[in-house]
């Protein structure tokens, strides 16, 4: 799949490091998520609600990032390149967590495409919030724009009829 912006050349990464630190970052965010659940909701468990309660926004936070991250790492070794498909796989991965996490299949294989089309498509447009254009100066920018969006000429309906009867031609044998 060809990206609107050129992929970073392909590096070998180490799958399990890579998962294990997204895993330790993505633990940080849902226990501040659960937190967060845990002081808005009316319950009698107090401060260990976060874990009794609402434990298991920690665990699907931290399995989700885990997995995107081997994925998307693994999925670059496997197969040699740096594009929008690793990261595509990578969200399949970690989608199919809150598919298992809601305990239905059509969830899980919903939740998969619907998170690695997300991720996927994030990646091939670019990778930043900040658009294509950031780092680009507005001179760059309209050389950008003007090669991207640069039209094709069209030949003439003649030509292309010209060369479609002078092509040769396969006649069926007779029957």
């Amino acid at each position: 799949m060809a990206a609107i912006t050129p992929h970073k050349p392909y590096e070998p990464k180490d799958s399990v490091t890579l998962a294990f630190g997204a895993a330790g970052t993505s633990a940080i965010v849902g226990t501040t998520v659960s937190a967060v659940q845990n002081s808005l909701a009316k319950h009698n468990y107090g401060a260990l609600g976060i874990l009794t309660r609402s434990g298991a926004t920690i665990a699907l936070f931290t399995t989700m990032g885990g997995l995107y991250s081997f994925g998307d790492a693994a999925s670059s070794n496997l197969r040699q390149t740096n594009d929008s498909w690793n990261q595509f796989y990578g969200g399949v991965l970690a989608g199919a967590c809150i598919g298992v996490y809601k305990r239905t299949l059509p969830a899980l294989f919903g939740y998969g495409m619907g998170v690695g089309l997300i991720m996927g498509a994030f990646s091939w447009g670019g990778g930043n919030i900040g658009g294509i254009y950031r780092h680009m100066s507005p001179a760059e920018k309209e050389a950008w724009n003007a090669k991207f969006f640069a039209t094709e000429q069209r030949r003439p309906r003649s030509e292309v009829l010209q060369e479609l009867s002078s092509a040769p031609r396969q006649h069926r044998a007779a029957e």
